[in-house]
């Protein structure tokens, strides 16, 4: 899954206000509600959790409302999230967790789904992240064919070519099974979708390919405020001359900070400071261990920021130790700013560094990102020309992109879908999940 620990470490810079109240829908669908092809056209984004949409969605969103579509949301967490009640017409509810063996979501979920599919008559439901998308697509599994059209964006399989045999092979058959309740699959880098294609999860004119999700490259390069570093050093009280490496991500096991922190004590320079910008269940655990090692007061743990940008802009060196990754948009927007990046050799990250915008280490290779970081650190020409070669790269991956290609998917759907004809007399939304 492309991470959403880069929507919780980053903050929020998608903020443009609120609809006219008269574009917002009413709690019952009035009888004889009807839709034509470009005429009152309904979608649901659906994921797993708030942070996502918050995160990667919006951009889709306002897209899609601007061409007359109306864009409902339904996620865990947006009874709590005013922003993206704002940007949807329509926030539900979800019972699920991330957890996949969350028994109240696994029991709640999939009759909710379908009685806000039903009620509303969407044209599309378009799913994003592991839990929602299967649960969803089990829920609609008897559906008409198009009736909605289902779209699911993999932001990153579960199984990849890092993983364990007998997981990769687990979520490889969850993903073909519940392919056969999908009409496109989204994919966001190449190995996703060379695995799509070898394991036939459905027809090549039915798998998209996308690079990423998309990220605003000259917003986001506008964003790093005048005199970043020095601002950056200032409130961190850093030392003269102070090497700044950087890490944005949710604190999980499977970003594997730790190693980053192993890495530090390995080179034994105490100019180098790391920062690392997010929360999450371990990062007290890599708290101790940089204090074990030796390296707390130069490890700067800055939990939530709302001025990635900045921090960006003071740093060095960009680094991202993962073991699993789909597209990660930390990285992306790193290269934005022409910040070089050490990230370990997985797909997405792999896809943004194998031209020149950066390196790659073995995932767990301490030794290797230490001296990586040690190279770079010495050769202030090699680091000039990887950034320039990451903004230059970068471009490839610009939100205008991606927009135009869903654009085209959803043209496409349209077409091979007609908007379906609505007459839903006197519906009445479910009580149950409904928030805004």
């Amino acid at each position: 899954m492309e991470s959403v620990e880069v929507a919780k470490a980053r903050g929020d810079r998608q903020a443009r206000g609120p609809l006219p109240e008269n574009q917002r829908n009413a709690n019952v669908i009035a009888a004889n509600v009807w839709s034509r092809s470009g005429e009152g056209r309904r979608a649901l984004f659906v994921a797993t959790v708030a942070a996502t949409i918050q995160g990667f969605l919006i951009p889709y969103a306002r897209r899609l409302r601007q061409q007359g579509w109306r864009v409902d949301c339904l996620a865990a967490g947006v009874s709590a999230n005013e922003l993206l009640r704002e940007e949807f017409d329509t926030c539900w509810e979800a019972p699920w967790t991330r957890n996949p063996l969350d028994r109240q979501g696994l029991l709640r979920a999939p009759r909710l789904v379908r009685e806000v599919v039903a009620a509303q008559g969407y044209d599309v439901v378009h799913v994003h992240t592991p839990v929602a998308a299967f649960l969803t697509r089990w829920a609609l599994r008897r559906r008409t064919p198009g009736r909605p059209c289902v779209i699911y964006t993999a932001h990153g399989f579960h199984f990849h070519s890092g993983g364990q045999r007998l997981r990769n092979l687990v979520f490889r058959l969850i993903e073909k099974l519940a392919a056969r309740w999908t009409d496109y699959l989204v994919t966001i880098n190449e190995e996703d979708r060379n695995a799509a294609l070898a394991h036939r999860f459905l027809p090549e004119e039915r798998i998209v390919p996308t690079p990423g999700i998309g990220v605003d490259v000259a917003e986001y390069a506008e964003a790093v405020p005048e005199g970043a570093r020095e601002s950056v050093c200032r409130e961190l009280e850093l030392p003269p001359g102070a090497r700044i490496v950087t890490m944005v991500a949710e604190f999980t096991a499977n970003k594997r900070q730790r190693d980053l922190v192993e890495a530090l004590a390995t080179l034994r320079r105490r100019d180098v400071h790391v920062l690392f910008a997010g929360t999450g269940p371990e990062e007290y655990a890599v708290e101790i261990h940089a204090f074990k090692r030796g390296v707390f007061d130069r490890v700067h743990f800055l939990g939530v920021r709302d001025d990635v940008p900045r921090l960006l802009g003071a740093s060095d060196l960009f680094v991202l130790t993962s073991a699993r990754e789909g597209m990660p948009r930390a990285v992306m927007e790193a290269l934005c700013v022409g910040v070089p990046v050490v990230g370990t050799n997985v797909r997405g990250t792999r896809d943004l560094l194998s031209t020149g915008a950066g390196v790659l280490v073995p995932v767990g290779d301490v030794e290797a990102l230490a001296e990586k970081i040690r190279e770079l650190l010495g050769d202030p020409d090699r680091l000039a020309a990887m950034g320039a070669r990451g903004r230059a790269l970068i471009a490839e991956y610009d939100l205008s992109r991606t927009l135009e290609i869903h654009d085209a998917l959803y043209a496409r759907v349209m077409q091979a879908f007609p908007a379906q004809e609505r007459a839903i007399m006197g519906a009445t939304v479910p009580a149950e999940g409904r928030v805004g």
